[in-house]
């Protein structure tokens, strides 16, 4: 999992404050997510910025974000049931 995260977004310093962005790219990470958030879909939030961005990696950033809560969820799940028994 964490070969597809850095594949897809890295933090710098050096560029934008650190904040997480999509690998050769001044985008944030925050800016796709906000855009979701927001009811917009990748290809509005694609339209709105002249980037190297790509629907694919967009969405595969989306997919792993997904797996990753899953992930937790699941976890916290296992965790309060084995507390409960």
């Amino acid at each position: 999992m964490l070969e597809r995260i850095d594949s897809l977004i890295n933090s710098d310093r050096e560029y934008v404050s650190g904040q997480l962005r999509f690998n050769g790219t001044r985008m944030t990470v925050y800016t796709l997510f906000d855009h979701l958030a927001y009811g917009d879909d990748i290809d509005t939030f694609l339209s709105h910025y002249a980037t190297a961005v790509t629907h694919e990696v967009s969405a595969e950033l989306v997919l792993v974000a997904k797996l990753l809560v899953e992930f937790y969820a699941y976890r916290i799940a296992f965790e309060r049931m084995n507390r409960n028994q």
